[in-house]
């Protein structure tokens, strides 16, 4: 029996599939170098934060679509009222309680009201008279990943309703420190002790004073829930103090509350050399006072008076990086004995968490009416987000210091009007989006090589003439005798 073999001719583009599979690779790594090196020179905490957010998305978007729900749980129908009585305004939302439900959250606007409730109802009391309000509540199953969305529901509040506002109340604490021998006096060691502090005044301009060697006179603002937090611009001598705090409302100057506390600066060096005064202890006392929020004054002592009245505005609130930002300095009453002193001017730009990120100085001779305009070049390398400026004044005998809120603003890369623009960090975690992307796609495209050739490996060690004549490779015939 003889055989034959007939081989069919197949053409495959197989120089244009490496071409391309070679173009793929060569494109996606060039692009995601590129990426990697535009954003470590723009900044490495961008490149870190914006693949760190890439991968934490992708993770949540596979887990809301793999994850299996048992028992969720129902859809909130949710109600609401607005209601005024006795002074008091107030949104009251319900909802059908639901026994595959553990616990409910509520957003506002779309921000979060609440979470962790129990109950299928919740009363809002911190709003506002004729404005409408929505809100969305949300239901969590007990089995963990289980949750049920309601539909919005806006509530609209009347358009009258006397709330009597509160009584102005400040608060004020010394950060590490201990309580000394005596009701409400702290000791620290550091000659620049940071303080906090609450008040129920919101966004409440709060003025400091301490008198000591050098008297220090400082602004500061609370921000939208009251809280503040401030460090003195210059160094407390050593021995017994006290701070005066004033929280004034921004809105109407007859609201304002007032308060002090007794502190002692122990040491000016690594090592406390004790000097609590007596004046300051209370003989009496047998019991260990716990830290207060309210501290009683034990002293005559008066909050000092500063010598000039010292403004500080900014002219252009919202700029770009490495823009100038205008700050403009107004000194309206001066006393005498201060006519044409030299004084230094620092000035310090914070972040939102207090941070200090850079700073400079000038010297000025002090006139009366004197005022003038300082150009701050705000490096490159600050990020956009809400700053702050603070400027200090120091000359004999005092440390007069104000602040200033700022927005830096990120460059547009391409504007493309209509309000559509396309900042420089946009386009660098669009361009990681898109290299990531190819990346992903190559090694998929690695993979299907890898298993089409292992399959092509293993077919090899398994052709017949059987199954080669089934596929239509050779053909068998018998020869005829």
């Amino acid at each position: 029996m003889n055989f034959y073999c007939r081989m069919k001719k197949r053409k495959l583009p197989k120089k244009n599939i490496r071409k391309l599979a070679k173009f793929h690779a060569i494109a996606s790594l060039a692009l995601f170098a590129l990426y990697i090196a535009l954003s470590a020179v723009y900044s490495p905490e961008f490149l870190l934060s914006d693949i760190k957010h890439k991968f934490s998305a992708l993770a949540n978007d596979t887990i809301s679509i793999t994850a299996r729900v048992l028992g969720p749980p129902i859809k909130p129908i949710v109600t609401g009222t607005a209601n005024c009585s006795a002074g008091i305004l107030s949104n009251s939302i319900s909802w059908p309680s639901d026994e595959n439900s553990q616990s409910f959250s509520i957003e506002r606007d779309g921000l979060p009201l609440v979470s962790g409730l129990t109950s299928s109802n919740y009363s809002d009391n911190n709003i506002v008279v004729d404005t409408t309000y929505s809100y969305v509540v949300t239901a969590h199953g007990s089995m963990g990943p289980g949750f049920a969305i309601s539909d919005p529901i806006a509530i609209a509040t009347p358009t009258e309703c006397l709330v009597p506002l509160p009584t102005p109340e400040l608060t004020i604490s010394l950060l590490n420190a201990s309580v000394i021998d005596g009701d409400y006096i702290f000791e620290t060691r550091s000659i620049r002790p940071t303080f906090s502090g609450t008040t129920n005044i919101p966004f409440a301009t709060i003025d400091i004073s301490i008198n000591g060697d050098t008297i220090i006179i400082s602004q500061t603002t609370a921000n939208a829930i009251g809280f503040w937090t401030w460090t003195p611009a210059a160094d407390i001598s050593v021995g017994p103090h006290t701070i005066f705090a004033t929280a004034t409302d921004p809105t109407d100057s007859l609201r304002f509350a007032n308060t002090s506390m007794l502190f002692e600066i122990e040491s000016d060096g690594d090592e406390a050399t004790p000097s609590k005064s007596n004046d300051y202890k209370k003989k009496t006392s047998t019991k260990k006072p716990t830290v207060s929020s309210k501290p009683i004054i034990k002293t005559e002592e008066k909050p000092a008076q500063s010598p000039i009245d010292f403004s500080l505005s900014i002219e252009n609130e919202n700029v770009f990086a490495e823009e100038d930002l205008i700050a403009n300095i107004k000194i309206a009453k001066i006393a005498e004995k201060y006519l044409g002193t030299i004084a230094n001017f620092e000035y310090i730009v914070f972040d939102a968490q207090g941070n200090k990120l850079f700073s400079f100085s000038s010297k000025k001779d002090l006139q009366k009416d004197m005022s003038f305009s300082e150009k701050i070049s705000l490096p490159k390398y600050l990020k956009d987000g809400q700053r702050k400026l603070q400027v200090t004044m120091t000359f004999p005998g005092y440390c007069i210091s104000k602040e200033a809120a700022f927005t830096i603003k990120p460059r547009p890369l391409v504007n493309l009007g209509g309000g559509i623009v396309w900042t420089y960090p946009q386009f660098l975690s669009s361009l990681g989006t898109i290299s990531l992307t190819l990346l992903a796609l190559l090694l998929l495209w690695i993979f299907l090589f890898s298993r089409e050739y292992w399959l092509y490996l293993h077919a090899l060690r398994h052709i017949t003439e059987k199954n080669l004549g089934k596929l239509g490779l050779i053909s068998l015939k018998k020869k005829r005798r």
